[in-house]
């Protein structure tokens, strides 16, 4: 009888393993034996391999860690894309607020000149010069 390649004599059974495939010993139906010099069945009692990959619980837990770290990533991802989003609008509004201060600080500026000051007396206080005759044309008609 060949297994695993070689034949089955009384002297130094020592058969081959052959990933796949169960071996065992005569009287232990159903259970995976291992098998000479430290080699063992491709499988083991409770579902592990035996020499290749992790175990079952292991490769869950592996998963289970990755896709929890996976999904912090994007996570991570996402609240970066937004607070880039975020810190380019503030951006926006100092530059349109340094502007409008600029344009605040000129219009002080020009309001403490003489020329404004008389202006807004003629235009809002009616306010006139020594020997000025003050004449408005609003309302006026023209013509007969």
């Amino acid at each position: 009888m060949v297994l695993g390649g070689k034949s089955r004599t009384r002297k130094g059974f020592r058969p081959r393993v052959v990933p796949g495939r169960v071996l065992s010993r005569p009287g232990a139906a159903g259970v995976p034996a291992a098998v000479g010099r430290g080699e063992t069945a491709s499988r083991n009692v409770g579902g592990e391999t035996a020499g290749r990959g992790l175990p079952r619980l292991g490769r869950l837990a592996f998963l289970v860690v990755f896709v929890y770290l996976f999904t912090g990533l994007v996570l991570q991802s996402v609240e970066a894309m937004g607070l880039a989003r975020q810190a380019r609008d503030l951006e926006q509004r100092v530059a349109a607020l340094t502007e409008e201060n600029e344009r605040l600080a000129t219009e002080i500026e020009y309001a403490k000149t003489d020329e404004y000051i008389e202006r807004i007396a003629r235009e809002e206080l009616g306010l006139t010069r020594p020997n000025e005759i003050p004449y408005s044309t609003a309302g006026a008609s023209t013509g007969p």
